[in-house]
């Protein structure tokens, strides 16, 4: 095991040295936009399942403003979602680079073109496409777009990567000279105690303890009277933000590094983002803390599922274990991009004689649950009558206790509740779940739907499923509360701003919703031709913007057809004059 993880370090660190030696050649960006740059996101941000793998840029709270290109080069790649980037554009650069602007709401003239006739060609409003290397050519400095808030934006901003064009790697973007205000250090909230075996107690409870800090000069120092005592195997973590001088949105750390008796036992920089592992960070981070108690902790412990390649200099994978009446003193150090630094001290000692019964470290059990042990290092299987489970080998970040229990039939289900798995366990890949279809159920299967009840925050959200002897099978990210529901209801479609009389008018929007299973086929004719109608999922809106290259004016027919996820369908048809 020694020569694997020693390998794993060595690699980290020749990429570490590959960074720090590219840091003297990297171009220096023209800004992407013509206001004071402020951020509201800043590279390896903690985000859902993901470090951000670029700079949120605010737009004033404005849309339309002008997107610059940062660098020269080509368009190698535009994509238009209803999801993610929304309207995003790709520009390779000759030096190895690739800048990608997202959340756009449109492309330059040109290109925008291009696009709408791509798109009226394949008859989608969604397209990823690939110009040839010559076909849209790009100068430094070029207006490239338009800003907007497209896709999964929250708020008018400007999503800016830089990428190395080679592997796709997001890397940070504040590296490559654009200038950004930043004089304030990172802010440092606590730190948490981990116990990581059945034996293992901290400050005399067999539990992971939170310990708040306070400021106190020029650094930190813990609310927490004398050491803190263990036994045990321990680890750590660390509650800590940044943020920049011209906005108080609170943004991610640049680096990390754990000390005892000065000797390095950990540390972590944030430099690229590999998108194949970005559920990995779900391993880095304290996934239950974050969930329960909005708490972004960074473990500086390696867990041993994490794929992550920013750790370096790290003892015994993070993992401390005092002997005798040793004490040891521990120095948190935080860095942002600038250079700004923060620092927290703290002493913990052995408590040799303190034991207490064994426990679980691995999982919370369930009142009632039956339970089984389940290894990261393998594929999982849990069978009952009624319900399958499967993970894949990988899913798992850590070895678990594996919960199972059959609870009372939620509203409007077919079945009993299968509360799989713990809610507050992060998976790395997909897990199969199976659940019996009643014997009794004589209506149209093809209807049937399992719906996961995350428990946490009472959400429901209905899985795209599948009938397999006698069996509803479904792929699900995260463990919960399952069952199978019936759905009937057909999408509801609905008018914004659509009349038949339509003269004078640029655009006309509907609304097209769906309560269980979700949109899976929509299109808009008109006159009996596939009409461009622009998605906009977060609000369930599709606009439809007149051109007279694509109608003409005088007297058409709508018809929109929309089907759920189930089969249901419905339709909508109007006369209009435009």
């Amino acid at each position: 095991m020694r020569d694997v993880f020693s390998i794993a370090i060595f690699s980290v660190a020749l990429i570490a040295f590959k960074c720090d030696a590219d840091a003297q050649t990297k171009p220096q960006l023209h800004p992407p936009l013509d206001i004071p740059l402020v951020l509201s996101g800043n590279f390896g941000e903690i985000r859902t399942n993901h470090f951000h793998s670029g700079l949120d840029f605010l737009t004033q709270g404005r849309e339309g403003l002008k997107v610059y290109a940062a660098l020269g080069g080509y368009v190698s790649r535009v994509k238009v979602s209803a999801y993610g980037y929304g309207k995003a554009l790709y520009i390779a650069h000759p030096d190895g680079y690739t800048t990608v602007y997202a959340h756009l709401s449109s492309y330059y003239p040109e290109l925008d073109e291009w696009i709408k006739s791509e798109q009226y060609r394949l008859q989608r409003f969604e397209v990823d496409l690939y110009p040839e290397k010559d076909g849209f050519p790009i100068t430094i400095g070029q207006v490239v777009g338009l800003s907007g808030n497209t896709g999964g934006s929250s708020g008018p901003h400007l999503h800016f990567e830089v990428r190395d064009s080679a592997t796709e790697h997001a890397l940070n973007v504040l590296e490559f000279g654009l200038k950004i205000a930043d004089t304030r250090a990172p802010d440092i909230k606590g730190i948490k105690i981990y116990c990581l075996s059945d034996t293992s107690i901290v400050d005399g409870l067999d539990q992971d303890l939170y310990i708040p800090v306070e400021k106190v000069g020029g650094g930190y120092m813990l609310k927490h009277s004398g050491p803190v005592k263990v036994s045990g195997p321990v680890a750590f973590g660390i509650n800590t933000t940044d943020k920049l001088d011209a906005a108080e949105n609170v943004c991610g750390i640049y680096r990390i590094e754990l000390t005892r008796d000065e000797e390095v036992i950990f540390s972590q920089k944030i430099d690229r983002v590999n998108f194949n592992l970005k559920k990995h960070m779900n391993a880095h981070v304290d996934y239950r803390e974050q969930r329960k108690n909005n708490r972004d902790i960074h473990r500086s412990f390696v867990r041993p599922g994490n794929k992550l390649a920013i750790y370096a200099g790290v003892k015994n994978k993070g993992v401390v274990h005092l002997q005798g009446e040793e004490k040891a003193d521990f120095r948190f150090r935080v860095w942002d991009v600038a250079g700004n630094e923060s620092m927290l001290q703290f002493q913990i000692a052995n408590e040799p004689d303190k034991k207490m019964p064994p426990h679980s470290h691995l999982s919370a059990y369930r009142e009632g649950a039956l339970s089984e042990p389940f290894s990261w290092k393998q594929e999982n299987h849990w069978q009952t009558e009624d319900c399958n489970v499967y993970l894949p080998k990988g899913a798992l970040f850590d070895d678990v206790i594996f919960t199972y229990r059959e609870s009372a039939a939620q509203k409007g289900a077919l079945t009993p509740t299968h509360e799989i798995g713990d809610t507050y366990e992060p998976l790395s890949e997909d897990f199969t779940v199976k659940i019996r279809i009643p014997d009794d159920f004589e209506g149209d299967k093809s209807k049937l739907i399992i719906v996961r009840h995350d428990p946490h925050n009472g959400k429901q959200t209905a899985i795209k499923s599948t009938v397999s002897d006698g069996f509803l099978q479904a792929e699900s990210s995260y463990f919960g509360w399952f069952f199978i529901s019936e759905d009937k209801s057909k999408p509801v479609i609905r008018s914004v701003d659509f009349v038949q009389n339509m003269k004078g008018r640029k655009t006309f929007s509907f609304k097209i919703s769906d309560d269980l299973s979700g949109i899976s086929y929509f299109r808009f004719f008109i006159d009996g031709n596939w009409a461009l109608m622009d998605r906009d999922a977060k609000n369930d809106k599709f606009t439809y913007t007149f051109s007279e290259k694509y109608l003409n004016k005088g007297s058409h027919k709508l018809r929109i057809a929309v089907i759920d996820v189930s089969g249901n369908d419905a339709e909508y048809t109007s006369d209009f004059e435009w």
